[in-house]
This record gives C-alpha cells, sequence and structure tokens, in this order.
C-alpha cells in the first residue's frame, strides 16, 4: 500500500546504490535517453512506522541545468541541444553527449541526502554502509510525502525528511 500525501512516522526497510539508467533489480532501463550521464541515486524503501504502507524512493545525487534556462547568448552560441528539457552539450573528449551539471542543484541533492542519513539518527560523516544500522535497529523517522503528476500519472515522492524527535508526525496517515 503506497503511502499517501502527508507526514509520516517511518522505518527504512531497503536501500540500494544505483543511477537513473538502472531498475531495482539492476537490469538497464527501457528507452534511455539520448545523453549518455546518469545521475547516481540511492534507491531507499520505507515503510509506515504502524505498518500502514510504504513508499520506495531515488535520491538524485546529481542535479543538471534545464535547457529553458540557458540565457540567450548560450542558446545562440549552438553548444547546446534539448534533451528531455535538459542542457546537453557534447563531451570535447568523449564527443558523447551529457547533461551540464547545474552546481545549485547538485548542492540541493546532497542537502536531500543528507537531511535524510541526519534524520535516520546517523552522525555526520557516516556513509551510505552505515544504513544497514538504520535498517537493524528498526530506527524511526519522519518523511513527508508529496504528489506530484508527472505525465497524466499521479507519483508520490518523499518532499523532506525529519528526525522523529523534532517533529510530532500523526503515524496513522
Amino acid at each position: 500500500q503506497q503511502l499517501k500525501e502527508g507526514d509520516h512516522n517511518v522505518r527504512l526497510v531497503r536501500f540500494q546504490a544505483t543511477d537513473s539508467f538502472h531498475n531495482f533489480d539492476g537490469s538497464l532501463k527501457n528507452n534511455l535517453p539520448a545523453y549518455t550521464n546518469p545521475t547516481e541515486q540511492l534507491v531507499i524503501t520505507v515503510v509506515n512506522a504502524a505498518g500502514k504502507g510504504g513508499i520506495t524512493h531515488r535520491l538524485n545525487l546529481d542535479g543538471y541545468v534545464r535547457y529553458g534556462e540557458l540565457t540567450e547568448k548560450e542558446l545562440k552560441s549552438g553548444k547546446f541541444v534539448d534533451i528531455g528539457g535538459y542542457a546537453c552539450a557534447k563531451d570535447p573528449k568523449t564527443g558523447e553527449i551529457k547533461r551540464v551539471t547545474d552546481e545549485a542543484r547538485t548542492a540541493t541533492c546532497e542537502g536531500m541526502l543528507d537531511q535524510f542519513m541526519a534524520a535516520t539518527g546517523l552522525p555526520v560523516g557516516s556513509s551510505v554502509d552505515d544504513l544497514d544500522d538504520v535498517i537493524e535497529s528498526k530506527a524511526v523517522f519522519g518523511v513527508r510525502v508529496t504528489k506530484e503528476t508527472y505525465e497524466e500519472k499521479d507519483q508520490y515522492r518523499i518532499g523532506s525528511f525529519r528526525d522523529r524527535k523534532s517533529t510530532r508526525l500523526n503515524s496513522s496517515h
């Protein structure tokens, strides 16, 4: 059962390092984009602490420039192409078409990962490998689930993480 929009107390039950070109089982996704640089991701599955549903979420570790945000000068340069809304350019070393990294968006992604790690109770400097301890200890933390519409389908995502002690979440959502 999918967690609905709102605040939930949850436990981590699964995590896996992957990227945006791969499915959860490790197989390559169908219909890969024309750019060649996948986004590194940490896939997490959490379940409601009261046993009422769960959600799997992909935390992106990189952010990219949107084509629509390019300046007039950048557009006129002819260096960029629009692939799926991303600003992409040819890598001068390899000739591959790659998305252009956006430092601010990447910092936001890193912030979300830090927020997740802190919410689980892990100390600063912990690694993804320490998440095994979070699963084993059944540590409870808070998430806020948001709903977005993508290609005319509702998609539920984790919008933020909170330490259980710093919030009063209703686990009956």
